[in-house]
């Protein structure tokens, strides 16, 4: 009985241990001088935190625990930090504890020295909470020291002042990237082009030239579309989640060059001499020095150079005009 006792007594005494450990508290920032010359930021701006920060605090001057406000952020999505600085050549890094294990992590920083070079003036940069964080508050902290980064979340400074937010972390909704594909010329829908977002499966148009890509994590993203007999398309769009974002396409039909290769001396037709477009040989002359491309994979102002051994090249821009030859 007296070791089960025992064995209860040392089982209980563990559990309050490593609740303990489960529980230790941050780390206070500390300064030697602080802001006492104005060193530090006086003002704190992301999302719907706006907040003025004084030289003064507890549980030292230098220090504000301001986790009682917060701001929600989705993950995926850019937001703008802006901040300003009461001294200048202010530098500030910021931390978000992004695991919650009430340690700011080396891979936890998101700002790295940003340089308030005059007082008074906003100074931005760009924060991002990555896919696949957890949902739910985060700790973030931002600290500040003259002329250099701080070297820490928790290491003791010089010049400057510290403070403490929340961040709600809400999981990215996605959104639905769909439109239609048409002939830029005639207008007409065109079935069977594949349209490709970076980083998702294809998908290809059907009958009315309509296209849907689903799934899509919120931001800008890439977007191309090829089609026999078209030139391709590249571009981007904006991704909003729980949105549809409708992105039309028109294609320029590909454009054929022809003509005919002449001896610049004596105007017979030269035959099996190479015509090359953007850097291609894309056909050679035939009979009565006659040449026909395909259809080509572009259109507008194109180098062409046009050659034979034995002769110099000729060499001139052609703009090319989609659906034409």
């Amino acid at each position: 009985m007296k070791k089960i006792f025992r064995f209860l007594q040392i089982l209980f005494l563990v559990l309050l241990w490593g609740g303990a450990i489960a529980q230790a508290p941050y780390c206070t920032p500390t300064y030697t001088t602080g802001c006492t010359f104005g060193d530090g930021l006086t003002l704190f701006q992301l999302g719907t935190i706006n907040q003025a920060i004084a030289c003064n605090g507890s549980p030292n001057a230098w220090y504000h625990d301001y986790t009682a406000l917060s701001t929600t952020m989705t993950t995926g999505t850019a937001y703008t930090l802006t901040v300003q600085s009461g001294y200048s050549s202010t530098y500030m890094s910021l931390w978000i504890d992004l695991n919650n294990n009430n340690t700011f992590d080396a891979g936890e920083i998101f700002v790295t020295g940003l340089n308030c070079a005059a007082s008074g003036t906003n100074y931005t940069a760009t924060i991002t909470i990555p896919a696949g964080t957890t949902a739910g508050a985060h700790r973030l902290r931002y600290r500040t020291e003259w002329l250099a980064a701080p070297g820490g979340p928790c290491t003791s400074q010089t010049y400057g002042n510290s403070a403490d937010f929340t961040i709600n972390v809400a999981a990215a909704s996605f959104g639905t990237l769909t439109g239609t594909v048409t002939n830029s010329v005639t207008l007409a829908a065109i079935s069977g082009a594949t349209v490709t977002v970076t980083g998702y499966p294809p998908v290809t148009t059907n009958a009315a030239g309509l296209y849907t890509v689903a799934n899509i994590t919120p931001g800008t993203v890439n977007v191309g579309v090829t089609a026999t007999g078209y030139v391709p398309y590249t571009g981007t769009a904006v991704m909003v989640g729980g949105t549809t974002t409708t992105k039309n396409i028109a294609l320029a039909p590909s454009p054929k060059l022809g003509g005919t290769v002449t001896d610049a001396s004596t105007g017979a037709p030269v035959v099996g001499a190479y015509i090359k477009v953007a850097g291609v040989i894309q056909t050679l002359s035939v009979t009565g020095g006659v040449y026909l491309t395909n259809p080509l994979p572009f259109s507008g102002l194109q180098p062409v150079v046009i050659g034979k051994t034995g002769y110099d090249d000729f060499t001139t821009n052609v703009t090319l005009v989609g659906g034409q030859t």
